[in-house]
Parts: C-alpha cells; structure tokens; sequence
C-alpha cells in the first residue's frame, strides 16, 4: 500500500512530509550518575535519585527505596537535578521501562550512577518525555540491551533512538500537552478507581461479618427469620403436610364416560385459570364403586393440577370455596382436605 499525499516512509513509520526523522544524540545533552559511596549516605539531606527511584513514567520516593547525601559541593553541582530533567534507570529487569519526568516534587535530587539524565534545548521536554515514555523506547531498549545476568542499556545505546520530529517546537508543544493532558486524565481515573476499590473492599468487610445490613432485608423488632423469609414473632413456619390432614388423587375419567348426569367431575380444562371452585355446571360421571365417595370436594379443600399440556399448567392450585351441593371428583389432580 502507497504512502498517501502529503507522507513519507522512514525508519519509525509513515510521518508528515515536512516532519524530520532525527537519532536523540544530536539533540540532548546526557549525563549519567556520579558514583556516590554508599558508606557516606546520610539519614537526611538531598535525595539521592537511584535506579529504584525510578519506576514506568513516575519516581518512587518510598523510605525503602530512597538514601540522601548530607549536603552538596561544588565538585558534584552537575548531578543536581531540574524540573523538566527526564530520568532514565539504566540497568535492572526493566530496563527500557522505567523513566519519568521530573516534577517539583522530585527536586532538589542528586542523580547516582547507572541513571542517565536528558535534556535538550532543541526538542521540547514533553516531546522528548512522550517518546522515552512510549513502546518505541522500549522496543529500541530490548533490541539493544546486553542479556547478562543484569541487562544494561549504555548512554550510545540512548543517543541512538530515532524519533518523528515536527518541525517547530509550536507543534511539538501541542502535541506534548495534548498527551499530558490525556495523562491527567487516566491519573484522575486511577485515583478514583483505587479510592472504589477501598470502598469496595470496606464494604464488602462489613457486609460479610454482619457490620451493615442491607436496606429492607435486616429483621425488625418483632420479626423472625425463617425458610420462608421474614414473618411476626408470632406466626409459625410448617410444612404443608402439617396443615392438610389428607390427600390423595384419583383416576383419569374418558370422555366417553362423561354424561348428563351423576357426579360432577372437575377436571384440568375447568379448572385451568381458576383460583376458586364453586358449584358450577361441569362434566358428570357415574359413580359406581361406593369407595369413591371418600374423593368428594369440601369447603376449604385445595386441588393441585398434577399434569398439563403447558407448563404454567403444572402445579395450578384451586381453593373449593362454597358449600358443595353435588359431590365432585378429580381426575389428574392432588387433592388436600384441610386439617383441623
């Protein structure tokens, strides 16, 4: 595929035609770190800043990370570090990713060896910062990067990394705040996303040891939990066999038996939607075998359809609520008589 109208090829991409494709060393002045001793660091002082400082894009000044020299001199003037300064730890398993920007809150600070140190007067700062910051930096850092026991990156092997460069520092201004700002934000949101996290995490400890109850489901004064939920101190949770004194079922009746008169029979068809069973006109049948007298519907029995050709049909349920003048019966159904 052609490189469009206005672009050209070169070593770190397609880029504008009037941008420059230019390698750092040209343009930075590096410094790498004076080799303090360690047997004279002091318990106060100027921050001494070392690789461990340095971590992907910030510092790190935690107390077990960071040792200071007591004051500085002339001969070591040159190690003190700026607002602005990129940093670049040298050495280590991260190496090639672990750089920030310097900020007031890093300064003053002394720079140790095998951390290098960019300025430049002829590429903006942000500019310069965004592409050390980015997976090109790192890319270029592992292609480089000695595989010993403890990979290295020498100051030449920084000098050497190739970069897309606007051709005034009005454009490479823009485009350093429009990143910062971008920055900004995925900071405010990582801020916010851990302070959700310590709430989750203090929520969830009070939750699970019964510290906070959730609204509507903690028992109130004169209540009682039970398997059926929350109900009155004095109301009882039985099961349902406790409360029906009988129940039975009967046999499935043809059509063919149906006739004008005889018993009532109340079927799944009838009963399908009812919730309550009156003495309504209904399918007969002759009861010829005396025993099925004893499946005669009562005020106050229930009736559980046992099967259905839908599913809402299963478990229908239908109270007999009025005085019974013909005796009824149930095929396909579960029948309760309800104890006393």
């Amino acid at each position: 595929m052609g490189v469009r109208r206005g672009y050209k090829q070169t070593e770190v991409g397609v880029i504008p035609e009037d941008w420059g494709c230019v390698t750092i060393g040209s343009a930075i002045d590096l410094l790498t770190g004076f080799p303090f001793p360690s047997s004279n660091y002091s318990k106060s002082g100027v921050r001494l800043l070392r690789g461990s400082n340095v971590k992907r894009g910030v510092t790190d000044w935690s107390d077990d990370s960071t040792e200071h020299w007591s004051h500085i001199t002339a001969d070591i003037l040159k190690y003190v570090l700026k607002v602005g300064d990129i940093v670049i730890a040298m050495d280590g398993s991260l190496v090639g990713r672990s750089f920030a920007m310097l900020s007031d809150n890093d300064v003053p600070s002394l720079l140790l060896q095998r951390v290098a140190r960019i300025r430049s007067e002829n590429i903006v700062q942000g500019y310069l910062k965004a592409w050390i910051c980015s997976n090109y930096f790192t890319d270029h850092s592992d292609a480089v990067k000695t595989v010993t026991a403890i990979p290295h990156i020498s100051p030449a092997d920084i000098k050497a990394f190739k970069i897309a460069l606007p051709p005034t520092k009005a454009e490479q201004q823009a485009i350093a705040e429009a990143l910062g700002d971008a920055d900004a934000l995925i900071e405010s949101l990582e801020q916010l996303l851990a302070k959700k996290r310590l709430l989750k995490q203090g929520a969830m400890q009070e939750l699970l040891t019964g510290k906070r109850r959730l609204p509507g489901l903690e028992v109130k004064r004169g209540y009682k939990q039970t398997e059926v939920g929350v109900i009155p101190e004095d109301w009882n949770c039985r099961e349902f066999d406790q409360l029906y004194a009988e129940s039975s079922r009967n046999g499935i009746y043809k059509a063919a038996e149906f006739q004008g008169r005889g018993t009532r029979i109340v079927n799944m068809g009838e009963m399908f939607g009812l919730e309550f069973i009156t003495n309504q006109d209904m399918n007969r049948v002759e009861l010829n075998d005396p025993e099925l007298n004893n499946y005669c519907l009562q005020d106050g029995d229930l009736l559980f359809g046992r099967r259905s050709v839908v599913p809402s049909g299963a478990g229908k349920c239908s109270l007999v609520v009025s005085p019974v003048l013909f005796p009824y019966n149930f095929p396909n159904m579960n029948y309760f008589k309800l104890g006393h």
